[in-house]
């Protein structure tokens, strides 16, 4: 195999494992976020920066569908990982991916609404929205796959030597303090989390690449 094959390799690798953190922590920051956990709350940030809301809307739907490359290879390269803790990352990973950036779209919806609608309507139709009983079978599974998929991922990397075990420990701790403390500013340093945890095995696969010092010339013979 060339060099010139083995590198691109290498970049399209690099370029998989950090574009859905990227993106996806791109999309957190343009994020307006609400000052209360609350409907209304929500509502209003909406209203108040109506583009700020459809950008941020677009590149969390990227970027959580692009954090699906970044689950695959990982996925790819943690064969060291016991089959018991690869097959539900990869299942909760594979939810995430394809589940939560469907539900972004919800964001155009709760705009129209606050921008259509007096504020006391406004959040009785989406209070009215989440009181469905079913909305939970897709919510759920899709949440839940991208975060806790995400750290059984990071655990494969971890057991397969792919990464040191700060990784998914860091991004579990992004995880547990952006719901801890929810605000823009924690669910950005969650999601930063990630950036950094899949920087480490970017830069694990590349350096795996290339030999710390030229081999040793083999001896003359005669």
């Amino acid at each position: 195999m060339s060099s010139r094959t083995t590198d691109g390799r290498s970049a399209a690798t690099t370029a998989a494992l950090l574009a859905g953190p990227i993106v996806m922590t791109a999309g957190m920051a343009a994020t307006p976020w609400e000052s209360e956990n609350e409907i209304t709350a929500y509502q209003a940030a909406l209203a108040a920066s109506p583009d700020q809301t459809q950008i941020a809307a677009v590149l969390l739907f990227f970027g959580y569908a692009l954090m699906g490359l970044a689950f695959l290879s990982v996925l790819r390269r943690a064969g060291g990982a016991p089959r018991a803790l690869r097959i539900p990352a990869a299942t909760l990973a594979f939810c995430g991916a394809t589940m939560l950036p469907g539900l972004v779209v919800v964001d155009f919806y709760d705009l129209a609404l606050i921008q259509s609608l007096p504020a006391e309507q406004a959040a009785a139709v989406g209070e009215r929205a989440g009181d469905y009983g079913l909305q939970p079978v897709m919510q759920v599974p899709a949440v839940a796959g991208l975060l806790l998929g995400g750290i059984l991922v990071m655990l494969c990397a971890w057991r397969s030597g792919l990464v040191g075990g700060w990784a998914p420990a860091l991004v579990a701790a992004g995880l547990v303090a952006s719901f801890a403390v929810f605000s823009g500013v924690t669910m950005v340093a969650g999601a930063s989390c990630s950036v950094v945890a899949y920087g480490g095995i970017a830069l694990r696969l590349r350096s795996a690449r290339i030999p710390s010092s030229p081999p040793a010339a083999r001896p003359a013979t005669a």
